[in-house]
């Protein structure tokens, strides 16, 4: 990705507006949500929070199994209903 730099001004409110250009490159849309964090030496850094659409795809991007676990009263599962679940419990 190309480097982009914007300005923006602080309301009096203490609000910032994203500036379009950073908004399209990130694929930041009305209601995703985005984290900040300042750096120990001071950089204020601002991420895109993944959708839980965006987690899945990069799951099965990444040969990773999905699969619903389901527990019963004492916590316990049925490694027939969820074999990668229980092959990740035994194996790691």
């Amino acid at each position: 990705m190309k480097p982009i730099v914007a300005q923006t001004t602080v309301s009096h409110n203490g609000q910032v507006v994203l500036p379009s250009l950073m908004r399209k490159a990130l694929q930041i849309e009305p209601g995703d949500q985005v984290t900040w964090a300042l750096s120990a030496d001071g950089n204020l850094l601002v991420e895109t929070t993944p959708s839980a659409q965006q987690w899945s795809s990069l799951l099965a991007a990444a040969s990773i199994p999905i699969e619903k676990v389901t527990l019963d009263q004492q916590s316990r599962y049925d490694p027939q209903k969820a074999p990668h679940f229980h092959d990740w419990m035994v194996n790691g």
